[in-house]
């Protein structure tokens, strides 16, 4: 993305339709990501960092829904409280 900036000569629009024409299969940042990664290497030196949810993750978090569905259709009365230490989770995500 910085160099799709840099290729764009610091031109935060045409370096959003330049990465979609090069990448149309990808998620599109907007505009201001682009600014903001260029300010945040001549600020700090670095590029901030990013927490980005994984594939993985959203299985993960699926799986434990469907878990969750399940106990909840074969035991209705159980607390939430119950039931997500028998999951290993909080009690708010199985509310």
């Amino acid at each position: 993305m910085l160099c799709m900036y840099g290729f764009c000569n610091g031109n935060a629009c045409a370096a959003v339709e330049e990465y979609q024409r090069r990448f149309p299969d990808r998620r599109i940042p907007s505009r201001s990501v682009f600014m903001r990664i260029h300010q945040s290497l001549r600020d700090t030196g670095s590029l901030p960092s990013v927490s980005v949810q994984c594939e993985r993750e959203v299985v993960r978090m699926i799986n434990t829904r469907d878990n969750i569905l399940q106990k909840v259709q074969r035991s209705p009365h159980l607390s939430t409280r119950r039931m997500a230490s028998r999951i290993g989770v909080s009690h708010m995500q199985v509310w």
